[in-house]
């Protein structure tokens, strides 16, 4: 999402070469995209995410909340690592962890110091403890606490998921800055 976005869009897996550009589908395409919160590269991020789809599909939304892992959350690394985050243009300096919510996107979020480097691989191995969300009602809705949970989607293996996996996202806000 860009920060003049529509709160709604849909989302369909492309090929690299398809996806907008520097967006999570122009990095990893068909593939596994890796656990993130939306809008991370925004100043301030949407608080919820709802994900709805039309039609069943075979491709889940991976989910990852601190209380489900089987591993210890570096919240050390998370409060205190620093990232600079990329935003088109602009550039600022952010935590993973602040003030009450989740801020993670590896594809707009470069580590730069060693906590920051801890806590990127933390949710490498945090993969290992997601929760799938299988899309097997028609217009069914994931709804995702954006400060509080990250999630992903697994690789797109079925060809029909290619055109069929249609998914709407509303972000917005429910907090005053």
């Amino acid at each position: 999402m860009r920060s003049n976005d529509s709160p709604h869009s849909i989302l369909r897996p492309v090929a690299p070469k398809e996806g907008r550009r520097n967006s999570m589908s122009a990095v990893h395409g068909l593939d596994e995209q890796p656990l993130h919160t939306d809008g991370a590269h925004l100043r301030r991020p949407p608080d919820w995410i709802a994900l709805i789809v039309e039609k069943p599909n075979s491709t889940p939304t991976k989910l990852w909340r601190p209380q489900n892992g089987s591993r210890p959350v570096p919240w050390a690394a998370l409060e205190n690592g620093v990232f600079l985050v990329k935003n088109g243009s602009e550039r600022f300096l952010a935590s993973i962890k602040d003030v009450g919510r989740l801020r993670y996107d590896p594809t707009s979020m470069t580590p730069c110091d060693l906590r920051a480097v801890q806590a990127a691989a933390f949710f490498v191995t945090a993969e290992a403890d997601v929760e799938e969300h299988p899309w097997i009602q028609e217009n069914e809705i994931l709804l995702i606490d954006n400060r509080k949970a990250l999630h992903g989607r697994k690789e797109v293996t079925d060809p029909a998921d290619r055109s069929t996996r249609v998914v709407h996202r509303l972000a917005f806000q429910t907090e005053k800055p």
